[in-house]
């Protein structure tokens, strides 16, 4: 036995006569003992693993064995172990998963989730409960299901959505929902379902790993242009291609801001490529910018479309563009960025609304949306009679829509003339963002207005902002300094939810979203960092802000600057700039290449928000109620420092 004749592992016995003998080979191998060879559990044990479309799921080592994990829709034991006996005493078993009973139930709430079986995909549809009714869709009209469904007679599955973590196809009769990676709004698998009798599909995700709610492919292939290197396909990778979106393999570029091909002004540099009338021809070289007939260097506004010119103080700005349209301010100045010049900007705002005394179609009740239907000068939250048909809002079964008839066919206590459009805007209430409020209908961040938060900065560029899926998705693309992007709609109670997702390694920053914006002094926001850090700036106060997702309300004394700027770093609370209403003290920071789900809720009234945000399925963080008066609504949002390829996917708001 001195030589080690027998395997490794293997005892030897030797005998006076020079003779020996090895013992019995290792678990999971056979043969003499001087050689040993491995066993093959999974072909002596044919179900040692689940079977899955005709396929063994296992996986012979040296020595035993693995299983697979069961596959997608299916849940079990992962076995793995060493030898014949252990494989049949310890078979994998895969049984079909049951999303409705599993703690993954991906219905809403008000309805029952209905397992269809393995031959359906997805397994499970939704059946909503009390009559069909459905959830409520919209904050403004009620606080529970009962009283919004019962009184506008929705139809199942109207305004419905799928919990964070799948997504569902809009054309089947029920609401049908499959997982979501990347939770943009789009399955991951084709989803086939009934609509009215007849089989439909809705097409998978063409990017199932990154946030697309638009799902642009500008070379039809397939794959889309979130996660495409060359969205053309003209075989120059984006990053270097000059025309990002349009065949170009030349590159040719006159004035060196774009390609030629793609370059809406070819002889005059425009790298933003703004194009406000839409036309097709850059800003840069257009002598009419905005489509009104009026050459540029003879419009009052060049910008915004106003044939008639008017100009009420003479200032030499027209009455459509002028921030005082009643007093003389040529140079338009708006420190405050409030949409109110500086010349007639009074800050006197005694219903905190965001709209001054002046200004204020309710001066003294909180309606920051303005809605006045009936266009006579009173919101509608201080008129009596919001449509002026005659009949006080208190008896009038179409308070938005004139009709002093006030027919009801039904009897169901809504009139006829706005059944199934309450606000009259053609739009029916099942798919309208605001069924109260014509001015909105639909969730767009097209238009928006860019607030610098440290204007004087010099350390990194300004915000970039990629606009994309009719303004339900936007991305900022560049390492920058403080800033805002604020959409143009205002609103008193909304519901606000998107998908949030950083596509990069790199830095490791604030981003997130702004509610209740009044002006650049004034509003919520939302910031999530993803390491704690102190500010590299120390100057004018010290700034350490937490890895975690905070909820912080501004009504700084001095604006934009330094001051804020810190102040909106630092975690905590920083006197006559922010105050911190929340923050996650699990310190749980986003990651790259990961989507999340939020929502917020927001009740000015009663000063109730509410943020949660979800990872996938999973809830991450819940702020619970949190009670706030310093802002009775106003404008939303996105908020940026310091962090690039922040996607802001599948956007929806509700009022």
């Amino acid at each position: 036995c001195l030589s080690s004749p027998c395997y490794s592992g293997v005892e030897c016995t030797s005998y006076d006569d020079g003779s020996f003998i090895c013992g019995e080979c290792p678990t999971g191998t056979q043969g003499d003992g001087i050689t040993c060879r491995d066993i093959d559990e999974c072909a002596l044990v044919a179900d040692a693993c689940f079977h899955y479309q005709g396929t063994h799921r296992c996986q012979n080592q040296f020595p035993g064995y693995s299983c697979l994990p069961c596959p997608s829709g299916y849940k079990g034991n992962v076995e793995s172990g060493v030898g014949v006996n252990y494989a049949r005493a310890h078979k994998q078993v895969c049984v079909l998963s049951n999303p409705c009973t599993d703690g993954e139930n991906p219905c809403p709430e008000n309805s029952d989730c209905i397992f269809l079986g393995k031959t359906v995909h997805p397994p499970f549809t939704c059946k909503f409960q009390h009559s069909g009714l459905c959830q409520c869709v919209s904050p403004a009209f009620c606080s529970n299901v009962d009283v919004f469904a019962s009184r506008f007679k929705l139809p199942c599955g109207a305004r419905m959505f799928c919990r964070p973590g799948y997504a569902s196809c809009s054309k089947c009769d029920t609401l049908v929902c499959s997982d979501d990676k990347d939770s943009d709004g789009w399955a991951d698998v084709q989803i086939t379902c009934q609509s009215n009798n007849t089989e439909v599909t809705c097409k998978k995700d063409n990017c199932i790993k990154t946030p697309n709610s638009g799902q642009e492919d500008a070379d039809e292939d397939g794959q889309g242009d979130a996660c495409d290197r060359d969205d053309d396909n003209d075989n120059i990778y984006d990053e270097q291609d000059n025309c990002q979106f349009i065949y170009n393999p030349t590159q040719s570029d006159v004035d060196r801001d774009a390609g030629d091909m793609c370059d809406n002004c070819v002889h005059d540099r425009n790298a933003d490529q703004h194009d406000t009338d839409g036309n097709g021809q850059g800003d840069a070289c257009s002598i009419d910018i905005d489509g009104d007939s009026i050459e540029n260097d003879f419009d009052n506004c060049v910008y915004v479309y106003n044939f008639d010119q008017v100009d009420s103080d003479n200032d030499g700005v027209g009455d459509a563009c002028d921030n005082c349209p009643l007093v003389h301010n040529p140079t338009q100045n708006d420190r405050d960025s409030d949409k109110v010049g500086d010349a007639c900007d009074s800050n006197l705002d005694i219903d905190e609304d965001g709209i001054q005394n002046n200004l204020d179609n309710c001066p003294y009740i909180a309606n920051s949306n303005q809605a006045d239907h009936d266009n006579d000068g009173i919101g509608d939250a201080c008129d009596n009679d919001d449509d002026d048909d005659g009949i006080p809002d208190n008896r009038d079964n179409c308070r938005l829509v004139v009709n002093p008839s006030q027919l009801d066919t039904d009897g169901n206590g809504r009139g006829d003339a706005c059944e199934g459009d309450f606000d009259g805007d053609n739009i029916p209430d099942a798919k309208d963002a605001c069924p109260l409020n014509h001015q909105i209908s639909v969730t767009d961040f097209r238009r928006f207005d860019m607030i610098p938060l440290d204007p004087k900065g010099v350390a990194q560029t300004d915000p970039k902002w990629v606009v994309r899926h009719r303004g339900k998705e936007l991305i900022q693309t560049k390492n920058c300094d403080p800033g805002l992007a604020i959409g143009m709609d205002r609103f008193q109670a909304v519901d606000f939810s998107g998908t949030f997702f950083v596509n990069t390694g790199k830095d490791d920053d604030y981003a997130g979203f702004v509610f209740g914006y009044q002006s650049s002094s004034k509003f919520y926001v939302v910031m999530w960092k993803q390491v704690s850090q102190t500010y590299w700036e120390s100057s004018p106060t010290l700034a350490h802000g937490y890895g975690a997702l905070q909820v912080k309300v501004v009504n700084s004394t001095t604006g934009p600057g330094e001051a804020l700027r810190n102040a909106l770093w630092n975690t905590g609370d920083t006197q006559d700039q922010v105050r911190t209403l929340w923050y996650d003290d699990m310190h749980r920071g986003w990651k790259d290449f990961t989507a999340y789900r939020w929502t917020l809720q927001h009740r000015p009234t009663t000063g109730y928000i509410r943020v949660t945000m979800y990872e996938g399925k999973d809830l991450l963080v819940d702020s619970g109620p949190m009670y706030d008066k310093t802002f009775a609504g106003g404008r939303l949002g996105f908020y940026i420092f310091s962090q690039e390829m922040v996607f802001f996917s599948d956007m929806d708001y509700m009022c």
